[in-house]
């Protein structure tokens, strides 16, 4: 027998007296069990998430403790200054085959001569130390409609300021004859 070449005797001793079927009938039913704990839980958070009632939202974790084998932690409150957690942007009509990254940052900063570094995503386009993608246009820099630009005070004086990319409205030109 193969099990006794290669000095596996439990391999034997698991096909001889049934214990193999009695494992696997004991293994069944508890993943059942732990999936629907797991699916009841999912959706005692949805529920919470659909009511709109966050504060009663929370992170449960499983624990090695069997007395307490859940743990839940509430969610932290979103951080207004951070461009993920908050939902507030600006809208920039352009035409991102004309438009100039530089002139953005310009156009939004003013006559401020703060240091600022430009994200799209977490691709860094510009920096203080690297300017050298200002005069490239958004096009060129795969930066278009549907994308957002952060721009990030380098001295954390400002909020991140969020730029979702549009299109300028089509406007029919009058027909002159």
């Amino acid at each position: 027998m193969g099990s006794q070449r290669f000095d596996l005797s439990f391999v034997g001793c698991l096909n001889t007296d049934g214990t193999a079927s009695e494992m696997a009938g004991n293994i069944i039913p508890a993943i059942a069990t732990t999936n629907a704990i797991i699916s009841g839980l999912i959706v005692l958070q949805a529920l919470h998430l659909l009511k709109k009632s966050y504060t009663k939202l929370r992170n449960v974790h499983l624990q090695f403790k069997p007395a307490v084998p859940l743990s839940a932690i509430r969610l932290s409150p979103p951080n207004l200054d951070c461009g993920i957690c908050r939902d507030q942007y600006a809208i920039l009509l352009c035409d991102t085959s004309r438009t100039l990254l530089g002139d953005v940052v310009r156009g939004i900063l003013g006559d401020s001569k703060r240091e600022v570094s430009v994200y799209e995503d977490k691709r860094v386009l510009s920096d203080p130390d690297w300017e050298d993608n200002f005069d490239r246009t958004l096009e060129s820099l795969n930066v278009t409609k549907g994308k957002f630009l952060s721009i990030v005070d380098e001295d954390g004086d400002w909020s991140t300021i969020s730029l979702a990319l549009s299109n300028l409205p089509w406007v029919p030109l009058p027909y002159h004859f």
